[in-house]
């Protein structure tokens, strides 16, 4: 990130001189007016179609993959594009771009191949990004992954993205995620960066990056029992994680997918008049929540959580 504010810096100092020299030129405007997104640099419109390889929108279905807008909607259903898309600011290339908050529905498997250097995958421009779906997106541009001036979403699907010089999800909001298999990755900065909150409230997330694995400026959040582990090198055995020392950690997995409740068997302990839990252990819960009512239709208030697999 600090490569692309001092590469803006060095070009607003040029063009400053430029025109202070030559008072009558004029500087290069981009199209972008907001109405539209840009995929593989082609601009779709309400109601338009993007055939996979096609260079022009359509109103018909296409028979293979494709790209579908409708009401700031993106769906990408097994939909995939190499080259440098749509270029947003002077040497930077978006292979999707958007002015206005973006939702992106993941059906089937979509493969963003961005082939211009520093530049990014997604890159939603002063708005939001929302994630979702049951498909896949795979990708591995040079700059951002995902990138959002606003917060960033994920509901669903699964990303699996990773970078060479930037962080390879950004957002300048929060950072959000509810549920989905996310993959993050990058060789020299942080895999996940929020200027404000990070929040795992579901889903697998794995982040590894060579300058830190999260980074945040105010908090890092997961669900009460979610399990996560972390390891000071990309390639380490994965240990507790402690969050005072969260900027040591290059890996960090988080397993928060929410979890289907254990069968609950019961007995009786001899002379006590009380009553033995057990169930068997499920699989990524760390912990477990008991919960009682005074009857079967009653309102349930919890009891205890406790880390093993009985309560009495």
């Amino acid at each position: 990130m600090k490569k692309r504010i001092h590469k803006l810096l060095s070009l607003m100092l040029t063009i400053i001189l430029v025109v202070g020299m030559i008072p009558m030129t004029s500087l290069p405007a981009f199209a972008a007016t907001g109405d539209e997104v840009y995929v593989g640099g082609v601009a779709m419109y309400d109601g338009d179609y993007l055939a996979v390889g096609a260079t022009a929108t359509q109103t018909t279905k296409p028979s293979g993959g494709y790209a579908y807008y409708e009401n700031d909607k993106l769906t990408l259903n097994n939909y995939s594009y190499e080259g440098k898309g749509y270029l947003y600011y002077t040497g930077y290339y978006a292979v999707i771009y958007s002015k206005n908050d973006l939702t992106l529905e993941l059906i089937g498997n979509n493969t963003l191949t961005q082939t211009a250097s520093d530049s990014d995958m997604i890159y939603v421009d002063g708005a939001k990004l929302t994630v979702g779906g049951d498909g896949k997106l795979t990708g591995t541009p040079a700059g951002y992954a995902l990138y959002a001036d606003k917060d960033i979403t994920i509901n669903g699907g699964t990303v699996e993205v990773s970078t060479y010089i930037a962080t390879s999800i950004v957002s300048y909001g929060n950072v959000i995620i509810n549920d989905g298999d996310i993959t993050a990755e990058s060789e020299d900065m942080a895999a996940i960066y929020s200027k404000y909150d990070v929040t795992v409230n579901g889903g697998n997330v794995t982040a590894i990056g060579g300058n830190g694995a999260i980074d945040y400026s105010t908090g890092f959040t997961v669900a009460e029992g979610v399990k996560i582990q972390a390891s000071t090198t990309v390639d380490g055995e994965l240990g507790e994680y402690v969050a005072a020392n969260h900027t040591t950690y290059k890996k960090i997995v988080i397993n928060a997918h929410k979890l289907t409740a254990p069968v609950i068997k019961s007995s009786s302990v001899a002379n006590t008049g009380k009553i033995k839990l057990t169930w068997a252990a499920v699989e990524g819960a760390a912990k477990y929540r008991v919960y009682r009512a005074t009857s079967k239709t009653g309102k349930y208030s919890i009891m205890k959580t406790v880390e093993g697999t009985s309560y009495i």
